[in-house]
């Protein structure tokens, strides 16, 4: 206990000055001792968890990243990766645009789901997939991945200008499709039942060879139509 009246009024502002540096001290250590032992308890979870996670995981598709359709299509999605994390898995997804498809289910968890995409206009669109990988603070939200769809008009003879088509040997001529979309196109195949009558190139282009008659098959990822070539 200090006795007041053996010091001068300095001397008494100086001690008490010291008491409340060191009570200032005191606080401050304590908060650095607080923020040290919450960075020990912390600061490895996040270290060791995190890495197990992210880099380690990808989502693919069954089908192509761009999808040609005109019909409702089913596909399947699949997350790779360490099974660690993947029973927690969500993945979201949604069409950019309102009018040109739409998706069964908007959301599916874990490592395998499927989808059904409907088409409710032609035109094209993307659907987006958003996955997060893990529970709670340790998730971690995988890079976006996008898949293009292209909604073309029904694959049936009606596409055909001609079922059938006349060419003068030597000559060459053009298939032409009707399709509102030129990306269309880009799904078709085309071959010919008989090259040594008239062969045909991957733009759909026939070179007549000889007189006789022969099919062409032109087809997409379902169906296949038929168009017969009569070279004189």
């Amino acid at each position: 206990m200090i006795n007041e009246n053996t010091y001068t009024d300095y001397e008494m502002n100086s001690i008490k000055n010291k008491k409340k540096i060191n009570k200032k001290y005191i606080i401050i250590i304590l908060i650095i001792l607080l923020l040290g032992i919450i960075t020990i308890i912390l600061v490895p979870s996040f270290s060791e968890t995190k890495p197990k996670i992210k880099g380690q995981y990808t989502i693919s598709f069954n089908n192509n990243t761009v999808i040609y359709m005109n019909e409702p299509t089913k596909v399947q999605i699949e997350l790779n990766g360490p099974n660690e994390y993947l029973n927690d898995a969500i993945t979201e997804f949604s069409p950019k645009n309102e009018g040109i498809i739409s998706i069964e289910e908007e959301e599916f968890e874990g490592k395998t789901s499927y989808i059904t995409i409907n088409p409710i206009s032609i035109g094209e669109d993307d659907i987006d997939f958003y996955t997060t990988i893990g529970a709670d603070k340790y998730s971690v939200l995988l890079d976006n991945k996008a898949m293009h769809v292209i909604v073309c008009e029904t694959f049936d003879n009606n596409i055909l200008n001609s079922k059938k088509i006349q060419i003068n040997q030597g000559k060459t001529q053009k298939i032409n499709l009707n399709f509102k979309n030129p990306n269309c196109l880009k799904n078709i195949i085309y071959k010919s039942e008989n090259p040594n009558i008239a062969t045909v190139d991957n733009n759909g282009i026939i070179t007549a060879i000889k007189k006789g008659t022969t099919n062409i098959k032109i087809g997409n990822s379902n169906k296949l139509i038929t168009l017969e070539i009569s070279v004189i």
